[in-house]
């Protein structure tokens, strides 16, 4: 018997496993629960905060560290680090609230009347003589 000539034989296939059909029904439930999410994060809406104020921004610089007066928009890390060491020496000095109103920050270095006009709207103030003065406080 003749042996057939390896050259002139037809190369071998190999076909793909498909993967079970309890794998592709729960990618189709894991898909399906995604776009269900997705729709509904999209149809969703937050009630409007009031006028003139940002809900997720109200802070008080009389107990506020320096990282969080940091992301009021228009003061940054510098005039947070400022506002928190003059703080510190008027509580000092006083034992009292260092700010009473946002006009109170107008001598800090780096603070005018436009920041002041900027930053109004984020800033609360205590008037319960409750300064804050921790190792927090800077870095």
């Amino acid at each position: 018997m003749q042996q057939p000539d390896p050259a002139n034989l037809p190369a071998p296939t190999v076909s793909p496993a498909s993967p079970p059909a309890s794998f592709n029904v729960a990618l189709g439930i894991v898909l399906a629960a995604i776009l269900l999410h997705a729709v509904h994060l999209a149809t969703v809406k937050d009630d409007p905060p009031p006028p003139g104020t940002d809900r997720a921004l109200c802070i008080d610089p009389n107990r506020a560290t320096w990282t969080e007066l940091a992301v009021v928009p228009g003061l940054g890390p510098v005039r947070a680090l400022t506002i928190v060491r003059h703080r510190q020496s008027l509580v000092a000095a006083s034992s009292s609230v260092a700010f009473r109103n946002v006009s109170a920050l107008d001598p800090v270095a780096g603070v005018g009347p436009a920041t002041i006009e900027d930053v109004r709207r984020y800033l609360r103030f205590t008037d319960d003589g409750s300064a804050r003065s921790t190792e927090a406080d800077g870095p």
